[in-house]
């Protein structure tokens, strides 16, 4: 399970590359998404997976896409 979710990971950061570049988010901010995102995948992986997981993984992504440091702010002072 590890280590198919490690090679999501490195395959999300041809994505994170992009957007560093294009100045949407510094490496610091980059790492904790990556990060955030290998904790909500292990998540899905598991077998006791619910449909809270999927929620959470869903407003994630969402919040990513439409509120960049909001999303940020709220995950790294911990209000996941």
């Amino acid at each position: 399970m590890a280590d198919k979710i490690r090679i999501l990971i490195e395959g999300m950061q041809g994505e994170m590359l992009g957007l560093l570049k294009r100045k949407i988010f510094e490496k610091k901010e980059i790492k904790e998404v990556l990060s955030m995102r290998e904790k909500l995948e292990y998540s899905l992986a598991k077998k006791t997976c619910k449909v809270k997981d999927f929620l959470k993984c869903i407003q994630f992504e969402y919040d990513l896409v439409h509120f960049p440091n909001k999303i940020l702010n709220d995950f790294l002072i911990g209000k996941t």
